[in-house]
């Protein structure tokens, strides 16, 4: 793993374990590339919110792009070849799990038959970036579709080592609330929210018949390894209990979900999947992504509501 440069990579022979390895790795890959990208910033509604996505840089930028193209690229040829006359039209924008460049089958690849899917994810992608960079409001207008659905948030929060600063280090007998920083997790969580409202405001002022769905996560799954996401982190601090550790990350993805059903329901045409709780522990790949099994069952939340608002 130590030949990270991009010149030492062969594209056509590289593994799905070194993929993975590189993904969780962005952060410091990505200061070989460009030491300047960490900690940037932008303004939404005069709020200063961190921008630190490295999903279009150095090697997860090129797999991220080339996985993004052949989805496209299907899409356009449904298209020109009239065979998507009778399918749903849908524009997906989002994370990993929206778009895993490896064998893993996330919730697009479940679901990119059953309707026209133009697809913008990136693995790694912030949610602060999405809203930068702001490619769907481009893909909206040129395609119209019947339904945009969102995910973001995840790499926000844990990314780029982000987690530790919200962690007090472990005192005996400490609680998982207590483990939290409120003051700083509740800012990550405002700075959610400021996000996902602009979005829904500005695209449904400009599109007001356009559906919107955004979903919440499950909850990790947190089996003791030390990963960059979560376990890393957490042993920084000392939190070694495993359980105590699930708890945590229950802890933060309720109020990350709570946050997003809150606001959609402030919106007509906004529709919150809640997927707590849907993937059983042995159908995870690892702290973040759950394997192809679970995110069929995932897949399976979205399709239904889908078809709920198109028969609505």
């Amino acid at each position: 793993m130590e030949n990270y440069l991009l010149e030492s990579i062969d594209f056509e022979k590289i593994s799905d374990k070194e993929i993975d390895w590189r993904l969780e790795n962005e952060e410091l890959l990505a200061i070989q590339y460009n030491p300047r990208l960490k900690n940037k910033t932008i303004i939404v509604n005069g709020r200063k919110i961190r921008n630190s996505s490295n999903a279009r840089k150095g090697f997860m930028g090129l797999f991220n792009k080339k996985r993004q193209k052949e989805r496209q690229q299907k899409f356009l040829k449904n298209i020109a070849n009239g065979n998507d006359i009778d399918k749903i039209r849908i524009i997906t924008e989002g994370d990993s799990w929206f778009n895993y460049p490896t064998k893993l089958q996330e919730v697009i690849d479940h679901i990119f038959n059953d309707f026209s899917i133009f697809s913008l994810g990136y693995a790694g992608d912030w949610l602060s970036n999405i809203y930068q960079e702001q490619e769907y409001a481009d893909a909206i207008r040129l395609y119209k579709p019947d339904i945009f659905i969102i995910s973001g948030g995840g790499n926000d929060l844990v990314g780029s080592g982000r987690l530790e600063t919200i962690l007090n280090k472990y005192q005996e007998g400490d609680t998982a609330e207590e483990l939290i920083r409120s003051d700083r997790f509740k800012s990550i969580i405002e700075d959610f929210r400021t996000i996902y409202k602009t979005i829904f405001t500005h695209l449904l002022e400009e599109h007001p018949e356009l559906n919107i769905i955004c979903h919440g996560y499950d909850y990790p799954y947190l089996d003791g390894k030390e990963k960059n996401w979560f376990g890393k982190p957490m042993k920084k601090k000392g939190i070694k209990d495993r359980d105590l550790r699930n708890e945590i990350g229950k802890y933060l993805m309720d109020r990350f979900n709570e946050m997003l059903k809150e606001l959609s329901l402030q919106f007509l045409n906004v529709h919150y999947i809640d997927v707590r709780g849907v993937v059983p522990r042995d159908e995870w790949k690892d702290e973040l992504h759950p394997n192809n099994k679970g995110f069929k069952r995932i897949a399976e939340v979205f399709k239904n509501k889908i078809f709920e608002i198109n028969n609505s």
